[in-house]
């Protein structure tokens, strides 16, 4: 299958950047299986490393809002959304927003109700924000679920209201990650990327093929969508701390050296 599952073929890859490459963890033991946060610990270090290389990016200021989507279902954008959000809060206010009414999934790994009032609610403005805001007491972050699920999710991720609650957001945190649908799958992503500052495209190292990944990204570039890269997930044969070292020091070596100004 031709897939991202090896440095030559990322190495071969051009369409985009590679910004991280995190690798598959473990299941969780039955004991573990209650808590949404779960990773390993390799995994939540390859997490940390995509939040350094967004926030010092060294080309432009970080992008304050961050959408999150892939090529199909099933390749771990909640799960990255979710840990990436959990990450940024360690150091500033973050907002989770699951934009995906089609299949969600947040309240369900988190143990909430499905027919929590969420972002639809908010579209529909059936409900206030203090309603549907869940406040995580550990952490600074705070998470939007995506609500009841409309008939046709399309008409209200158009609506002019989204924009609106992003801008109304962006006045109380530091970051805003919002997950959206899969691209190839229907257009709401295309949509959403109108109103963020960054796309970041995820991809399962095994199993998304090379031709879903272009497609994918084609049709988010024909609507100008700021995309900033690629992040491989569910990697098994890629030496993450090897490609790491590799990508800082390409980085490193793109850094322009001011010269030092003589004194006396």
């Amino acid at each position: 299958m031709d897939t991202l599952n090896s440095r030559r073929k990322l190495d071969s890859f051009t369409e985009a950047p590679v910004l991280a490459i995190l690798p598959k963890f473990q299941a969780p033991s039955a004991e573990k299986k209650s808590d949404p946060y779960y990773t390993d610990n390799r995994f939540t270090e390859a997490v940390r490393t995509l939040r350094t290389s967004l926030l010092f990016n060294g080309e432009s200021k970080p992008a304050k809002v961050i959408a999150i989507t892939s090529s199909v279902p099933n390749e771990g954008k909640s799960t990255i959304a979710l840990h990436l959000a959990r990450s940024f809060s360690e150091m500033e206010k973050v907002l989770l927003i699951e934009a995906d009414m089609r299949h969600p999934t947040v309240a369900k790994n988190m143990n909430l109700s499905p027919h929590r009032p969420g972002l639809s609610n908010l579209l529909a403005k059936t409900h206030q924000i203090n309603e549907c805001i869940i406040r995580d007491k550990n952490l600074k972050l705070d998470i939007l679920t995506s609500g009841i699920s409309p008939a046709n999710p399309l008409v209200f991720l158009s609506m002019k209201r989204l924009n609106m609650l992003i801008k109304v957001f962006g006045n109380f945190y530091d970051r805003i990650i919002i997950e959206t649908p899969p691209v190839n799958a229907v257009s709401d992503a295309a949509i959403i990327s109108k109103l963020v500052e960054t796309v970041l495209y995820v991809v399962h190292g095994e199993k998304t093929k090379r031709e879903q990944i272009t497609t994918g990204l084609r049709m988010l570039k024909q609507v100008n969508a700021p995309i900033e890269g690629i992040i491989i997930n569910h990697s098994q044969s890629i030496d993450a701390d090897k490609y790491q070292n590799k990508y800082y020091n390409e980085r490193a070596n793109n850094i322009v050296k001011l010269p030092v100004r003589k004194q006396g």
